[in-house]
């Protein structure tokens, strides 16, 4: 899955706009896991033309980051060493999804962040 890079619309009648990244967890005994993370923003401004508004701190366009399931990294005896450039690359991957979660942060946009656990 590739970012979405941008916020989209998640339905033409409801002001709620979507930014999804690809989730990589890195190689686990069980083969490589991947799932995703989503920005959902209230976004008044996806039902007009006008650009989203520069906001300070608690001011409008609140949103919550969610993930998807996410896995340990556990390995079983003898697979230590089982994908690890893989686990480079979700590194990288993930850095993404906590830089822009730090932006809406430091902004006040990001309300939450919600984390599955498969159970």
């Amino acid at each position: 899955m590739a970012p979405s890079e941008i916020h989209r619309p998640l339905h033409p009648c409801l002001p709620i706009t979507t930014l999804t990244y690809p989730v990589a967890h890195g190689c686990t005994s069980h083969g490589l896991y991947e799932s995703s993370a989503v920005f959902i923003r209230y976004d008044p401004a996806a039902l007009s033309d006008e650009p989203e508004p520069e906001v300070g701190r608690g001011e409008g366009y609140r949103e919550f980051l969610f993930f998807g399931d996410v896995e340990s990294e556990y390995r079983k005896k003898g697979d230590e060493d089982v994908g690890l450039v893989s686990k480079e690359g979700a590194a990288r991957m993930n850095k993404t999804i906590w830089e822009e979660a730090a932006r809406g942060w430091d902004i006040g946009r990001l309300a939450g962040i919600f984390v599955c656990i498969p159970g």
